[in-house]
C-alpha cells in the first residue's frame, strides 16, 4: 500500500465496520487463506445478502483482483495509521528485548553488595590451581 502506508507503520482497523457501508476509496482488510490483506476497494461487481463481490488493488500495484469479500473473510476498514509505530510494536514483543528487560530488573533490583560479590565470585572462580598455588 505504498506510498500512502510505508512498511512497518501501525494500521488501526474498525472491526465494527459493516461490509454493507463500505465504499469505493475505503482501505479494507480480509483474510486469505494464509495471511491479513489491507487493500483498497476499486469498485463494486456485486451486492448481495451474503457479502459483496469487490476489486481490491493495493496502491502499489498495477492490476486489481476480484475478491468475494463475505462476514467470515471480511475484517474491517482502515481507521487510522500511524507511521513508523509498526516497528516499534514489533521490537517490543520480540522475546529477545524481554529478556533483556528481564535481565535488567533483575540486576537493578540486586543491592551494589550482592552485585560487587558476584563479580569477586567470577574472578575468584576463574583463577587456575597453579595460580592458586603460586599465589
Amino acid at each position: 500500500m505504498e506510498p500512502l502506508y510505508r512498511e512497518g507503520s501501525l494500521c488501526l482497523v474498525n472491526t465494527h465496520a459493516s461490509l454493507d457501508d463500505v465504499e469505493v476509496g475505503d482501505v479494507l482488510v480480509y483474510r486469505t487463506a494464509d495471511f491479513l490483506v489491507l487493500h483498497r476497494l476499486v469498485g463494486i461487481t456485486e451486492r448481495g445478502e451474503n457479502g459483496i463481490t469487490a476489486e481490491m488493488q493495493g496502491d502499489a500495484n498495477n492490476v486489481s483482483q476480484t475478491v468475494d469479500l463475505s462476514r467470515i473473510n471480511y475484517v474491517g476498514r482502515e481507521a487510522f495509521t500511524i507511521p513508523g509505530l509498526g516497528r516499534a510494536v514489533e521490537t517490543l514483543t520480540s522475546p529477545f528485548v524481554w529478556v533483556a528487560v528481564f535481565m535488567f530488573i533483575v540486576l537493578a533490583s540486586m543491592p551494589a553488595r550482592s552485585i560487587t560479590r558476584l563479580l569477586a565470585f567470577r574472578r575468584h572462580a576463574q583463577v587456575s590451581p597453579q595460580e592458586k598455588n603460586n599465589g
